[in-house]
This record gives C-alpha cells, sequence and structure tokens, in this order.
C-alpha cells in the first residue's frame, strides 16, 4: 500500500479568467486496485465548529471589496474544496452562502459552476462518499 499528499487537479477543470493561478486543496492518496484514489479515512475531518465557520466568513469578506464587483476571491473556493474533501461539504454550502453579500448578482449561477467543477473531479467518488451525497 503506497500513500501519498498532493494537492487537488480541481483547477484543470477550472475554466475561468479570473485566477492566474485555479484553487486547489491540499489531498492523501491511497493506491488501490492498481489506481490512487482519495484515502477517505485520512481526508475525513470533523465538521468546523461555528467559531471555526465565522473565521472562515470573516477571512474570505476580507478579501472581498465592499461592493463584490470584484471576482470571486480564489480562498473561498479553496475553503470549501478543503470543507468538500473532509466530508464537511455542507459547511461549505454554509460558508458560501453566508460570504455572499445580500443581493449580489451572481450568486446562484456561482454555486452551480463550483458543483458543476466538483463533480468533474477525478475524486467525485470519494467525495460523494465523504459527504454521503447520494
Amino acid at each position: 500500500m503506497y500513500d501519498f499528499t498532493t494537492f487537488s487537479g480541481f483547477g484543470r477543470y477550472w475554466c475561468d479568467r479570473d485566477f492566474v493561478t485555479p484553487p486547489t486543496s491540499r489531498i492523501m492518496l491511497r493506491y488501490i486496485n492498481g489506481k490512487y484514489r482519495l484515502d477517505v479515512d485520512l481526508m475525513r475531518k470533523s465538521a468546523p465548529t461555528s467559531k471555526e465557520i465565522a473565521g472562515m466568513i470573516a477571512e474570505v469578506q476580507s478579501k472581498w471589496q465592499e461592493d463584490c464587483s470584484t471576482p470571486i476571491p480564489k480562498r473561498l473556493w479553496s475553503m470549501m474544496l478543503d470543507l468538500a474533501y473532509s466530508g464537511n461539504v455542507e459547511s461549505a454550502w454554509q460558508v458560501f452562502d453566508r460570504v455572499w453579500k445580500p443581493g449580489a448578482f451572481g450568486k446562484e449561477e456561482a454555486l452551480k459552476a463550483f458543483r458543476s467543477k466538483l463533480e468533474k473531479s477525478p475524486y467525485w467518488e470519494e467525495i460523494k462518499l465523504l459527504n454521503r451525497i447520494h
């Protein structure tokens, strides 16, 4: 059995000119049946506390201009990836929802694009398992 840590290939599926380097997440892989798969045992983490979520929101909001006219901060996407890869996709949706300014344009489109990219991950089956997505 071989294990190693690398960064997700998520950025390969992100075709957005707003990023010089696409968002990534640190992942741990295990060699199983002739190929590397996401190691769900090593990736799973406890859900963040409400205080930790508040800290995540504050971090992203500090990087985003008041009027939300700038591109969505890459840190938000990376944070959401970290949460999804650790079995806490519900927390990712919560962070996204709370960081978006009320009435700001593009919220649904941005979330839909993120979900679409996540589903194209080579580790989608493990992400579904980690997050109990059917």
